[in-house]
């Protein structure tokens, strides 16, 4: 009598460490899975706020570069008015002009500098900009001394027109060499937006996954447990 008494209950037993065994292994894997998605997310995170960090940099960058560009641009045209002008007054009052022009471009150049020096570039990209910023650079400085020269020989037509010659093939070269690495910023800008819009793409269709995932497995066998539970009036 005792093994029919006793098979039953050692049944009931391993049937519910079978079952207990079961649900555990299957809150590990949820567990799991959870903290794979939340990982991926927290990875994926850091990695669009790095590219956000790029994009938010990268108007600096164009912004000071313009603004150095502007400053070119103005001194070839005062130094072009000084070349024009007959009245000696005014073209006195324009080589005081350029003289100011000329002071801003120790800032605008440490600015610049500073601001590609910071640029979240690839590797080959940012030796591209700093060979094209090194010739920008040169062009420029030729500008300002040449510009600087002219301040200083205003009365002498003969010189100030070699001095404009001068300055306007150096102002077209930096302005070339300026538009290039603009033109890599540019790029880079475009590639970055990409990859952000991919990336939350990404982040989007996995929480959708997530919570479907949530409803199958956790919420509907929930809801199907509750209304058995439920007593009907």
């Amino acid at each position: 009598m005792y093994p029919i008494s006793i098979l039953p209950y050692n049944s009931i037993i391993n049937e519910n460490q079978f079952n207990m065994a079961r649900k555990n292994i299957f809150l590990n894997n949820y567990i799991l899975l959870q903290s794979i998605f939340i990982l991926v997310s927290i990875v994926v995170f850091l990695y669009l706020r790095k590219q956000l960090l790029i994009l938010e940099n990268n108007p600096k960058v164009i912004a000071a570069a313009h603004h150095q560009m502007l400053l070119a641009e103005d001194i070839t045209e005062t130094c072009l008015l000084i070349d024009k002008e007959t009245n000696p007054k005014t073209k006195s009052d324009y080589v005081v002009e350029l003289t100011d022009l000329l002071k801003e471009y120790p800032l605008s150049k440490t600015v610049l500098f500073n601001y590609f020096h910071e640029a979240k570039l690839k590797k080959d990209e940012k030796q591209r900009v700093s060979d094209y910023f090194d010739k920008a650079t040169n062009y420029f400085n030729k500008v300002c001394v040449s510009s600087t020269i002219l301040g200083q020989k205003y009365t002498n037509q003969e010189k100030v027109q070699q001095m404009n010659e001068i300055i306007l093939k150096n102002k077209t070269r930096y302005v070339i060499t300026m538009t290039k690495i603009l033109k890599i910023f540019d790029q880079q800008t475009k590639y970055e937006i990409a990859s952000v819009r991919s990336k939350e793409n990404f982040l989007f269709m996995c929480s959708i996954i997530m919570a479907i995932f949530n409803l199958i497995v956790i919420v509907s066998p929930m809801k199907r447990k509750l209304v058995r539970q439920t007593p009907l009036n």
